[in-house]
C-alpha cells in the first residue's frame, strides 16, 4: 500500500480550508485509517472470495483493469461535520391528540366545508357512527 502523504495532506487541508495543522493532521489520520479500514476489511473476515489479497486480485482476472485496487471517498466526510443536531423536545409544539381534528384513523374534519356540516360530521363521529366524507 503506498498513500502519498504530501497530496493527501494538501487535500485533506485544501477541504478542511483552515490554516491550523491539528485540524488538517486529524482529517489526515482518520482518512488514513477509514482507507486501510477499508482495503484490509477482507483479511478479517472469511470467506471464500475473501481470503487475502492475492486470491481477490486472480477472482478478477476477466478484469485487467481492476487489478489495482483503488479506494477513494467521495465526498470527503470529516468528523466535526457529520453531527447531527438533536431534537430540542421543549421547543416541539405540544398537540392535544384527544382533538378530534386529530384523530389518525380518521384524518382531519376539512377546513373547507361550512361549519354547519363540520359540526353535524363531528356530532356523528362522537356518536360512533362513521364520517360522511370518508
Amino acid at each position: 500500500m503506498v498513500l502519498d502523504n504530501k497530496v493527501l495532506y494538501e487535500t485533506t487541508s485544501a477541504s478542511v480550508r483552515t490554516s491550523s495543522p491539528c485540524a488538517a493532521s486529524v482529517t489526515f489520520s482518520h482518512l488514513i485509517s477509514a482507507t486501510m479500514s477499508g482495503v484490509t476489511c477482507c483479511l478479517c473476515f472469511s470467506g471464500q472470495l475473501n481470503s487475502d489479497l492475492r486470491r481477490l486480485a486472480v477472482n478478477l482476472t476477466p478484469f485487467p483493469r481492476l487489478h489495482f485496487f483503488m479506494v477513494g471517498f467521495a465526498p470527503l466526510t470529516f468528523r466535526g461535520l457529520l453531527a447531527i443536531p438533536r431534537p430540542d423536545c421543549a421547543r416541539t409544539p405540544k398537540i392535544d391528540m384527544g382533538r378530534q381534528e386529530h384523530d389518525m384513523r380518521r384524518g382531519p374534519v376539512p377546513r373547507s366545508l361550512p361549519d354547519g356540516v363540520r359540526h353535524v360530521l363531528r356530532q356523528d363521529e362522537q356518536q360512533g357512527g362513521g364520517r360522511a366524507d370518508a
